[in-house]
């Protein structure tokens, strides 16, 4: 389920670190911890697998910042507006109903330093989209996908460039990764196709 976030600076012109991310991913968890410390450590530790892979996956995903005006100084973010948006998905209802929990337990959170306070005015569910054969999606936040490759003897990650050959290889088995993980078999319709 994606959920809006709308959001209240408790400063006028706040600012914050233009990388942020590990910030949003720790508010997350702490809230899911708030609701359920076990579950919460097992998203952290261990996640959900899919059978001949090592990855662990999480389930969620969340936008970065909508500010609407906004200003960037010496690597900060500076917020001008009032409201800012913050959008969270998530597929696993254990997730969203912990999530929910820990928000109305803790409806503020900081990033970086504890004057970055932003208070939850308000959560919104989103309804899902109405799914067709062909859609067309918008990224709410950069979209990251790696291979594994040797290099210098180790394996390890490599991250794909969006001219990278391999890109549409990789995001195709991601997802059907992501499927299987979430309902233990494969979807009926295993054809994607990318259009950039």
């Amino acid at each position: 389920m994606l959920l809006k976030l709308i959001l209240r600076p408790s400063e006028s012109r706040m600012c914050i670190p233009c990388n942020y991310s590990y910030y949003f991913s720790s508010n997350i968890y702490n809230w899911i911890k708030k609701s359920s410390p076990t579950y919460s450590k097992f998203l952290h530790e261990h996640g959900f697998s899919v059978e001949g892979t090592n990855r662990k996956l999480k389930h969620f995903c969340f936008s970065n910042l909508v500010i609407p005006q906004r200003d960037i100084q010496n690597s900060q973010l500076k917020s001008l507006s009032p409201e800012v948006y913050w959008y969270i998905d998530i597929p696993v209802d254990n997730t969203h109903q912990h999530l929910n929990i820990g928000i109305f337990e803790n409806q503020k959170f900081h990033i970086g330093d504890q004057m970055n306070l932003f208070v939850i005015k308000q959560v919104e569910a989103i309804p899902e989209p109405k799914w067709s054969q062909t859609m067309k999606f918008r990224m709410l936040s950069p979209l990251i996908n790696t291979v594994v490759e040797k290099r210098n003897g180790k394996f390890g990650p490599h991250y794909l460039k969006p001219t990278d050959p391999r890109l549409n290889d990789a995001l195709h088995q991601n997802l059907l990764n992501k499927y299987l993980s979430l309902y233990d078999r494969q979807p009926e319709n295993r054809r994607i196709k990318f259009i950039n």
